[in-house]
């Protein structure tokens, strides 16, 4: 289950091109495969001075580096959403599952994500969507 503002998102990212990889390569093709990670990724988490000259194909500008980003894999931005359903109070094992984590022991065998659960997490996101992005409190 995701929320609203997520899936609207996910639709209009899928009505905008025709590849079958939901985050297409610029070209296209599949990200991982691409180069994207060196030739773009880096750049922007890392920053990068402007580049001209032989063998560039256009002046690329300069880019500040993003701190939080600095030398991390794209892969893990999206432990940041961990960090917003911890924060919101959701149970250890909700949070874990959502990530797509094995939660060891005990609780992973005995637990289980319940509809309420989810329906909660997608509330709460949405919320915070909300919050974050100014949208008015009765606006539906």
């Amino acid at each position: 289950m995701i929320p609203v503002f997520l899936a609207e998102m996910l639709e209009k990212l899928l009505e905008s091109h025709d590849s079958r990889w939901v985050f297409p390569a610029p070209k296209g093709g599949c990200l991982k495969t691409s180069g994207f990670h060196t030739r773009t990724w880096r750049p922007i988490a890392d920053g990068m001075k402007e580049r001209s000259g032989p063998g560039v194909r256009r002046l690329l500008p300069v880019l500040p580096e993003v701190p939080t980003f600095k030398g991390k894999r794209m892969y893990l931005m999206r432990h940041g959403g961990k960090a917003w359903l911890d924060e919101e109070g959701h149970s250890r094992f909700a949070v874990e599952t959502r990530m797509g984590h094995e939660v060891p022991g005990a609780e992973g065998v005995y637990s289980n994500l319940t509809v309420p659960m989810e329906r909660a997490i997608m509330k709460k996101m949405q919320e915070r969507w909300e919050r974050l992005h100014g949208v008015p409190e009765d606006a539906e």
